[in-house]
Order: structure tokens, then C-alpha cells, then sequence
């Protein structure tokens, strides 16, 4: 992995200066970052927000303000955000590896996490919906347990993730549920941060605010708190700060970024797809793929299926070739442009009354199954969304029986019963 070497401005007495990245995390942040998130703050939690960076600016001992402290949580949750971001990048965790992928230097494995942590939260909150608790809550268990691998290793992905299944549980009016989740995090946030005396820490202080902030408006905070975390990646990669987010092929893509969600599709779409990251030592230069598969989701977020699959059926074709040159570690790469090529095959299904799109979509989407059974077995979570997704398709189309037999196997999987 290689660790990014860009400079980060910093405003001394109003005199711009240049923090290298093996600079102190105690250096002041740039004014102007504070100030733009300033504006974005009612009156009341402007004044909070604006006095905490006045005591980091001053090098003063924390003050706690007096009541409201509603107001001082939601202006503490922002300024930890920004400190966090700030920190991580100083400490060098903001490493991008040889697939191009935006990832922790803790360990080499959080990006596969992440992603399967939010498969299965993902996947339980659509069996749930069906009435299929004991299945979904088996999920559940699954993505707790990853989270609490993954809150160690700190993954400053991992909290764009962690938004994304909350704003999923509260726009399904789930509160209970996202109160129940959140709890078990921030407590285990606590329990460590308290074994490893760093409850002070921007991290720990994050999760601490979290809890403490209403759920009623979790929401909207949780969308502002997306576009501080984005504004922070920015500033350490300026048009490229997309990298690191979850992005995904699904409708439910756009919720946690609210009104910015225009703004990150603009920044996406017109960005080269040639990865400032690149590889050069790659073959056939599948450095790019990743930027080019970002792409091709938004796409298909905004509805442009037949230019989706244009980078998609590329990305495919060529992470094949390199399979067969022995190249196994873009497995992972097709498997997921596969599923995007169904997921945009099958989407188009529904624009055209006479189309086969029905049926490439189930052979794109078995083929994605098929690769992630030789690649991680029947029991890894991205196996089993991809199964929960063509018996989602069974049952949309009312083949019953099809749809029975495959919700029969995944669940000898999932709630390990036999089959």
C-alpha cells in the first residue's frame, strides 16, 4: 500500500503554511474549514461549535459550556469529524492499495469487511421487511461481530458505512432498531477506548456524541455529518475525496447524502477515470477499474443503465483475462461489475416490454454466484446477498417454486439448519 503525499494548508495567525503528513494531529485545522461549517449550523450551535474551535486554536483546556447540551453535542459531533479525518490522515491511515481501492493501513482486510458488514446489514433489513426475522436477525449477529473487528482496526471508511445502514434504518421509520445498533457500537466504542485510555480521542468522541444525539434527529444530522466527513477527505484529496465513500448499487444509495448528493455525482462523473493512484506496474493498467466502477454505479443510481454497462462489461472482460493470467486478486472486482451488470439488465427489464434483459440479468448474476462460491465459499456474506438478490428476482416474477428451493439453501447457510 502506498500512503498519500499531499500536502494538508494550515492557517497560522493568518498566515498559510503547508503540514506535511507526518506532521502533529495537534496542529490547528484551516480556519476556512471551520468557518464553512460554521454557516451550515443553526445560531444556537454555531456559538458551541465556534468556542471549541476557539479553545483548540488557543491551545486552552476544554471548557464544558453551559445548557442547552443538546446544542453542544450536535457542535462537538462536527468538530470531532473534522479532527478525526484530520488525525488519520497525519498518521498516515489514508492508503490507497495496489486495486486502487481507498483503505486502512491497519489492516489489510477492513476493505473486505466493510463491504461485507454492510452486505449483511443490507440483506437482513430485506428479510426483516419480508418477515423473515429469524433469517435477518442471524445476519444481524454476523455484522456485529464484524463490527467489532472493524471498530478496532478504525477504518476511516467504515464510518461513511456505519451512516449508510443507520440512514437506512431511520428512513424505514426503524428507530428502535437503529437505537438497538447504535448502542451495541458506541458501547463497544466505549469499552476500548476506556481499556486504551483514549476516550478524549476524536474516534471515541464521535461515537460518544452519536449516542447522545436524539434519534428524531439523527436523520439530518447523520447527512450533515456525511458532508463534514466528505468536505475533510477533500481537502486531503482534492477531486478525488469520493474514493472513500460506500457507494453502491442500489436506490437506497442517495439517502445519506441528502441534499449533496447532486454535488457528489458532479464531482464523480466529470473526474478523469484514470486514477491519480495508478498502478503502473499493473497489467493492462486495471489500476483504473475501481474509479471506472464508481462511475458506472452513479450511473446507474441517476437510472443511465446502457451507459453503466459500457465500463462495467470493460471491467468485467478484462478482470477475466486477467484471471486466466493468474491474476486472482481482481476476483473480487468482477464478481461485484457482474452483479452490477445484472442489477442494470434487470433494471432495464422493466423500461421495455419485450426484452431478454430478464434472462442476461439471471446469467450475469449466477455467474457472480458461481465466482464468489470458488472465491469464498457459500457462507460469505457476499454469496448469500447475491443469492438473496435472484430470490428476491423469483419472487418478483412469481416463480414460487424456484424461489423456495434457493431461500431453502441460503437459510442451511444463514440460520445453519440443514437443508
Amino acid at each position: 500500500m502506498r500512503k498519500m503525499n499531499r500536502s494538508y494548508p494550515i492557517l497560522f495567525d493568518g498566515q498559510l503554511s503547508d503540514s506535511s503528513e507526518g506532521s502533529s494531529c495537534s496542529s490547528p485545522m484551516p480556519m476556512e474549514v471551520y468557518a464553512r461549517w460554521a454557516e451550515l449550523m443553526d445560531d444556537s450551535s454555531r456559538y458551541y461549535f465556534l468556542q471549541l474551535v476557539h479553545m483548540e486554536q488557543n491551545s486552552s483546556l476544554p471548557a464544558t459550556p453551559s445548557p442547552p447540551d443538546e446544542l453542544f453535542i450536535k457542535a462537538k459531533f462536527f468538530f470531532n469529524i473534522i479532527k478525526y479525518f484530520r488525525g488519520a490522515y497525519d498518521n498516515g491511515q489514508f492508503v490507497h492499495n495496489e486495486l486502487g481501492e481507498y483503505v486502512s493501513n491497519v489492516s489489510a482486510t477492513s476493505f473486505t469487511k466493510i463491504n461485507n458488514f454492510y452486505k449483511c446489514c443490507v440483506t437482513a433489513i430485506d428479510l426483516i421487511e419480508r418477515g423473515y426475522h429469524i433469517q435477518g436477525f442471524a445476519l444481524v449477529s454476523d455484522a456485529l461481530w464484524l463490527i467489532e473487528q472493524l471498530l478496532e482496526e478504525r477504518d476511516p471508511k467504515l464510518i461513511d458505512t456505519i451512516c449508510d445502514v443507520s440512514v437506512l434504518l431511520l428512513t424505514r421509520g426503524w428507530h428502535r432498531m437503529y437505537d438497538i445498533l447504535l448502542d451495541r457500537i458506541c458501547a463497544m466504542v466505549e469499552i476500548r477506548a476506556a481499556q486504551k485510555n483514549e476516550s478524549d480521542q476524536p474516534w471515541a468522541t464521535m461515537f460518544a456524541c452519536l449516542k447522545r444525539l436524539p434519534t428524531s434527529q439523527a436523520l439530518e444530522l447523520m447527512q450533515r455529518g456525511w458532508k463534514c466527513g466528505y468536505d475533510q477527505l477533500d481537502g486531503i484529496f482534492p477531486g478525488h475525496a469520493w474514493d472513500g465513500l460506500n457507494i453502491t448499487c442500489s436506490s437506497n444509495h442517495p439517502l445519506r447524502m441528502g441534499q449533496y448528493v447532486s454535488q457528489l455525482h458532479q464531482d464523480i462523473l466529470s473526474t478523469p477515470v484514470a486514477s491519480p493512484h495508478r498502478n503502473v506496474d499493473s497489467p493492462n493498467d486495471l489500476g483504473d477499474m475501481h474509479r471506472q466502477f464508481t462511475r458506472a454505479k452513479v450511473l446507474f443510481s441517476i437510472g443511465n443503465y446502457q451507459a453503466a454497462l459500457e465500463p462495467l462489461q470493460s471491467i468485467v472482460s478484462r478482470c477475466a483475462k486477467a484471471r486466466t493470467h493468474g491474476e486472482d486478486k481482481w476476483m473480487a472486482q468482477e464478481i461485484d461489475a457482474l452483479e452490477a451488470s445484472a442489477r442494470c439488465h434487470y433494471a432495464m427489464s422493466g423500461l421495455v416490454t419485450t426484452s431478454d434483459s430478464v434472462s442476461t440479468a439471471e446469467t450475469l448474476l449466477k455467474a457472480a454466484i458461481n465466482l464468489s462460491q470458488t472465491c469464498w465459499g457459500n457462507k460469505s456474506a457476499t454469496t448469500i446477498a447475491l443469492k438473496h438478490t435472484l430470490w428476491s428476482w423469483f419472487l418478483e416474477q412469481d416463480r414460487m417454486k424456484e424461489a423456495e428451493l434457493l431461500r431453502n439453501a441460503i437459510d442451511a447457510v444463514v440460520v445453519k439448519t440443514d437443508p
